[in-house]
């Protein structure tokens, strides 16, 4: 079966679009969403909404990320506020409950939570039951990474490195230099998390440098002789820079192979 992956959509009804474009061109395929819907672009409600449909109607299932988390601590629990709103969520609160009720409104104001619980209360229940891993077929989907380094990296890899993971996914955590890591698992890995632009390193004994220069950020393949790839696909939309429109990535199941994709472009 065909599976498209998208990750970090920010709130932007533009990487839907092409999401929706995606789907039309491959109506048999299932979609796997990688998490971080909100922040970044005004539209964090409108997407997920969209997304809760599509996993309604069993054509589709998300995971979580870790701006997703961080408006699900806000919901339950407004002390971690502080962590949300430097990472874009104050925007997000004002855009919300202003397509909620046409209202303008402090994000910090106790009236803009309870405007938040009142409209939003089922995608705070949707988001406080996403999963942080999915496999389908022989690919795992999950949004930051895996600790590599532990002996089993699926159970090992604590909730929080699932959603905020970087460095020690993507590098070897054993040399001082930006090598990339091995992929252990018999899986092809898929993530978002990173924007790629700003990924740059090198194979074990190869002195060619892997990097692109952001906001050009495409789908990155990392792979090893012999081994399963690892997928990087954050297109950079948080960024909100218009040249940053998202990545939306199809594979083969069956072989963990990228078969097409709509891609950032510089």
């Amino acid at each position: 079966m065909t599976v498209i992956a998208v990750s970090d959509i920010h709130g932007s009804m533009t990487v839907m679009k092409h999401v929706r474009e995606m789907q039309a061109k491959h109506p048999d395929a299932f979609t796997i969403y990688l998490g971080d819907y909100f922040d970044g672009h005004e539209h964090s409600a409108q997407v997920m909404r969209m997304i809760m449909k599509q996993v309604a109607d069993k054509k589709a299932i998300a995971v979580l990320g870790n701006h997703d988390a961080m408006f699900q601590e806000y919901m339950k629990d407004n002390a971690n506020q502080a962590l949300w709103f430097m990472n874009g969520g104050d925007a997000t609160v004002q855009h919300m409950i202003k397509f909620a009720t046409g209202k303008e409104i402090d994000p910090a104001s106790d009236e803009a939570r309870h405007d938040m619980f009142d409209n939003f209360n089922d995608i705070f229940e949707f988001v406080s039951k996403l999963p942080t891993i999915a496999v389908y077929g022989r690919m795992l989907y999950i949004h930051a990474g895996l600790d590599l380094g532990t002996a089993n990296p699926i159970s090992d890899t604590k909730v929080i490195d699932r959603l905020w993971i970087r460095e020690d996914y993507i590098y070897r955590t054993d040399r001082s230099e930006a090598i990339f890591a091995h992929n252990p698992l018999d899986y092809t890995i898929v993530t978002g998390h990173t924007p790629t632009g700003l990924i740059a390193g090198r194979f074990d004994n190869s002195p060619v440098d892997v990097k692109e220069k952001f906001p050009h950020c495409p789908i990155l393949k990392i792979q090893y002789e012999g081994e399963e790839p690892r997928y990087f696909i954050d297109g950079g939309v948080h960024s909100a820079l218009p040249e940053n429109q998202g990545n939306i990535a199809v594979f083969d199941e069956e072989t963990g192979e990228l078969v097409d994709s709509l891609q950032t472009r510089p």
